[in-house]
């Protein structure tokens, strides 16, 4: 019977593998102008990561042919690589300039290859003259949640959040190419006012509004995650 369960479970996982292997491969490549996270160039889903077959001195062969990718980068775009702990993996935390693309052979030269660790995936950033600028307006520094791409108008979207600051509102910023954003304002902390969550202070006057975290879509449907401070504290 054992040994019928562990058939069984393995029968699954190769077909669950399968499934997820098809899925990915049937998705179509999308070009991007900014960032690049899996293989699909799709980072809507989480797709295949980008990995590294081996090492030569300053060039670093990639494991998949990733022509797609390569005919559209170049020497103004970074590699990032995260450091492969929770929270600390968000492809930035080490990052390396292109010094050469050699598409016949898969391959990237690097400057100053150092701290390159091959077991853990990459990603591609585009390097623009500018940075991005969310607001003139707001005080102080800023936060801001995931950063998600809808479809239905073709815009990137977020929330901003003031830090820094006594009062703390939060904003949506929507952009067409994710360099130039516009701001509205979305909801004050008297909004929160009702929500046991998220206190006021001593003095009964509400000055921060919850922070959202996280953005998930379901059903068609975007669904904001926030959080505030504990009732009881």
């Amino acid at each position: 019977m054992s040994h019928l369960n562990s058939l069984i479970l393995c029968i699954c996982s190769a077909t669950i593998l399968l499934s997820c292997k098809h899925k990915n491969s049937s998705v179509q490549f999308q070009k991007q102008y900014y960032f690049y996270s899996n293989t699909q160039g799709n980072n809507s889903i989480e797709g295949n990561h980008i990995y590294i077959k081996e090492i030569k001195g300053d060039t670093i062969v990639l494991d998949n042919p990733l022509s797609n990718i390569l005919n559209s980068i170049n020497k103004n775009w970074i590699i990032g690589q995260g450091s492969g702990k929770p929270y600390y993996d968000t492809g930035k935390e080490y990052f390396w300039h292109i010094k050469d693309i050699i598409k016949k052979k898969n391959a990237i030269v690097l400057h100053n290859l150092n701290s390159f660790k091959k077991e853990l995936p990459i990603v591609f950033w585009k390097c623009g003259p500018f940075p991005v600028v969310f607001s003139d307006s707001l005080s102080a520094s800023w936060g801001f949640s995931k950063i998600i791409y809808d479809q239905k108008d073709s815009l990137y979207k977020t929330h901003i959040y003031e830090c820094d600051t006594d009062i703390v509102n939060i904003y949506l910023a929507t952009s067409k190419s994710s360099v130039d954003w516009k701001i509205k304002h979305l909801l004050s902390p008297e909004d929160f006012k009702n929500v046991t969550w998220n206190v006021p202070e001593k003095n009964g006057k509400m000055k921060v509004t919850p922070l959202v975290s996280d953005i998930i879509k379901h059903n068609e449907k975007f669904y904001s995650y926030a959080y505030g401070d504990d009732s009881q504290k």
